[in-house]
């Protein structure tokens, strides 16, 4: 006999939003349209679970006094004042002496760039998207023609970027970006 468990499961992991978000717009490319809101939400979800990853990896003073945060421009900010390296790819080999390749662990940092989209993908997330792009229904792109309008595809256009940015920010193993402090031996202590 099966227990129903008492708990909802759904992952609230960078990568599980990232993996939802790609799903939601081959359902889109594939004619439900609702795919592209649903993937630009999912996106804006990743960013802020990739950053509170990273904020809560290296500095969890500044998580507690900025928990209401969700901008992600000024949660890099703050992931910024707990490790002035955030912003650089960092990563560290870990090997046994003699040994030819050991194990290899990536820092890889959310970028000023992805910070940036999470506020533009807000812009889809209202009904006043559609007062704004009054040609979104059109079937083709706009943007290099119709200057700030753009239709469903070069919206979709813009996902294919936020996506790429969130696989790069996913792709590390590590949370924090690897600094070391200086090593003290009985000798220097001494000193």
């Amino acid at each position: 006999m099966e227990c129903e468990s008492p708990y909802f499961n759904y992952n609230i992991s960078a990568i599980h939003y990232l993996k939802h978000a790609k799903e939601q717009l081959q359902l889109f490319d594939s004619g439900v349209i609702e795919g592209l809101f649903y993937g630009a939400l999912d996106l804006r979800f990743g960013i802020e679970a990739r950053l509170f990853e990273y904020i809560e990896a290296s500095c969890l003073k500044l998580t507690l006094k900025h928990s209401k945060e969700y901008v992600a421009t000024k949660l890099l900010i703050i992931l910024s004042k707990g490790n002035p390296y955030v912003d650089k790819p960092g990563g560290l080999i870990i090997k046994s002496s003699g040994e030819k390749s050991g194990s290899r662990l990536y820092y890889t940092p959310v970028t000023k760039e992805l910070a940036c989209y999470h506020g533009k993908l807000g812009e889809m997330l209202h009904f006043k998207f559609f007062k704004n792009n009054v040609d979104w229904f059109i079937k083709q792109r706009l943007l290099p023609e119709g200057g700030r309008q753009k239709s469903l595809l070069d919206w979709r256009d813009i996902l294919d970027d936020v996506v790429r940015e969130l696989e790069y920010a996913t792709s590390g193993h590590l949370l924090a970006h690897p600094t070391f402090e200086k090593l003290l031996t009985e000798a220097d202590k001494a000193t």
